[in-house]
């Protein structure tokens, strides 16, 4: 097997990676108050499922659920693009420019999904005379949809770099 034809199998890897991470919750909290201890679990595109004392299921807001829909079907879309690009990589043809962009974009849509999340969430709120900020980050924490999203479109970065590198 060439180099070529690896690059193509590692873009291909990395771009259903991306597209897995849609399916996978992206925040998490681990909320401990008063005998209360929950799980909660949020996706991107707004399902929410909190496990606990009372497992539930709900969805959150509509600006915030509306943008992270347009977000998920951007990563779908920049990662459908790469693992077509991977296939016609792995053939030995060209597509390493495409891929690597498609790359790119799924990576900037989900930095754009956190800063939409932290600048929707964030509250200011005064206390004793004190301002407070509240930020949605300080509470939740990444999760596996962000990580697996980031692992995958690394791989179709360095993918697309090998075949880049030998054209």
């Amino acid at each position: 097997m060439t180099i070529e034809k690896k690059g193509g199998i590692i873009v291909i890897i990395g771009g259903i990676l991306t597209l897995i991470s849609v399916l996978l919750p992206t925040t998490y909290i681990r909320w401990e108050y008063s005998g209360l201890d929950m799980d909660i679990y949020y996706w991107m595109w707004g399902f929410t499922y909190a496990q606990g004392t009372e497992d539930s299921i709900s969805e959150s807001k509509f600006a915030i659920e509306f943008y992270g829909c347009i977000c998920a079907i951007g990563i779908i879309i920049a990662s459908i693009i790469a693992i077509l690009k991977g296939n016609t990589i792995r053939k030995g043809n060209s597509g390493g420019t495409l891929a690597f962009f498609m790359a790119i974009i799924a990576i900037l849509t989900m930095i754009s999904w956190i800063f939409a999340v932290e600048l929707y969430y964030s509250a200011s709120i005064v206390i004793f005379g004190e301002q407070l900020r509240l930020n949605f980050w300080d509470f939740f924490e990444f999760y596996i949809g962000v990580y697996t999203l980031f692992i995958g479109a690394n791989l179709i970065i360095i993918g697309a770099l090998i075949k880049m590198k030998i054209d």
